[in-house]
This record gives C-alpha cells, structure tokens and sequence, in this order.
C-alpha cells in the first residue's frame, strides 16, 4: 500500500507539473512575439511538460495494475493514445514556432480538446465511478 500512495503523489504532482507551468506559460507566450520568450516555452514544454505527461501515463498505469484495471482506470487509459497525439502536436508546433502568433494557431485549436478531456480525467480519478 505504500508503493501506491508514493505513485499517486508522483501521480498527482506530474499532472500539476504537466498543466499548470506550461499553461501559464503559454497565457503569456501568446500575446508576445518576442523569440527569446517562446523559445524559453520550448524549453518549458520540452523539459517539463513531456516529462511529467510520461510520467503522468506511467504512475496511472502502475497504479491501474495495482487495482486490478478496474472500468474507469480502463477509460482513462485509453484516453492515453488520443493525449499523446495532441501533445506530439503541441510539442511540434513549439519546435517550429519562432513567434506567439505562430503557436496560438494551432494550440488555441487544442483548447476545445483540453476542455473535453480534462473534466472527464478529473471525473474518473476523483469519483472512480462503476464501469
């Protein structure tokens, strides 16, 4: 039982790193077009959010393993393939991009997706339902 409550604080602190900085970030970014700043974004999506989304799917894995993949963990990983491709789109445009505008295009378009997904991860984590 310990094991699973060290993944679930690595779990839970790669979803807020995964989320939260690169947000933020990208709040700014978007109204700049200034080069040095989206380049410091790359680094951020690059050495932060790719890392803690991985490590976000490894620990929800480990720990659906751990519970026997009850239903929801089974929907929830599923949604793993469709994040990963999003994110690959995400972290493509942040290695072209080379101005604000040029990520806001296409990242703005990811927002409808993030919307969608991110109450139903919520959902399914917090109220573990029946499936």
């Amino acid at each position: 039982m310990v094991l699973f409550g060290v993944l679930l604080y690595i779990h839970i602190g790669s979803a807020l790193l995964w989320v939260g900085p690169t947000t933020g970030a990208y709040l700014l970014v978007r109204e700049t077009d200034s080069v040095k700043l989206v380049r410091k974004y790359r680094k951020l999506v690059e050495f932060v959010e790719v890392p803690s989304a991985t490590l976000l799917f490894l620990t929800g894995l480990l720990m659906s393993w751990y519970l026997g993949f009850p239903g929801w963990t089974k929907v929830a990983l599923s949604m793993g393939l469709p994040i990963a491709i999003v994110e690959g789109l995400h972290y493509m445009t942040c290695s072209r991009a080379s101005s604000g505008s040029e990520l806001r295009g296409v990242i703005d378009s990811l927002v409808v997706f993030w919307t969608t997904v991110t109450p139903l991860l919520l959902f399914l984590m917090i109220f573990e339902p029946k499936l």
